[in-house]
């Protein structure tokens, strides 16, 4: 069975300036992400 890995990944208010390049790298790469669905619908985020 292949090793997975989970983030926990803040990204403040949810602006795209405020997040590190750290935190849209691993969201990028993400199979999966679960947060807060207004973050995860809009489209500054």
């Amino acid at each position: 069975m292949a090793k997975g890995r989970i983030l926990l990944v803040g990204f403040g208010p949810g602006a795209p300036e405020h997040m590190s390049y750290r935190a849209r790298e691993a969201i990028a790469e993400a199979d999966v992400v679960i947060g807060y669905s207004t973050y995860l619908t809009s489209s500054s985020a």
